[in-house]
């Protein structure tokens, strides 16, 4: 079994200044599942700033130096199969 989820959320709040701001963010879930054994993964993300009618859309910068590591350890483990 695999199954993905992906939900948006919204939460407005209140600046510093009074001024009213929203936060819009995003959740990620993956599961695998087997019978009686699975895995899961889940990922919380801010992913805009509304502010005054202005939206500032934010980047994960972290996360895809992550999933850069990740490809990169995934691509050396599947060159040393395939050269033995």
């Amino acid at each position: 079994m695999l199954q993905f989820d992906r939900r948006r959320s919204r939460h407005e709040f209140l600046d510093g200044a009074g001024n009213p701001c929203a936060v819009v963010a995003e959740r990620l879930s993956l599961r695998v599942g087997y019978r009686v054994a699975g895995v899961g993964f889940s990922y919380h993300r801010p992913v805009a700033v509304e502010r005054a009618g202005a939206i500032t859309t934010l980047t994960d910068v972290v996360m895809i130096t992550k999933l850069a590591g990740l490809l990169a350890v995934t691509l050396a483990m599947i060159v040393g199969v395939i050269r033995r």
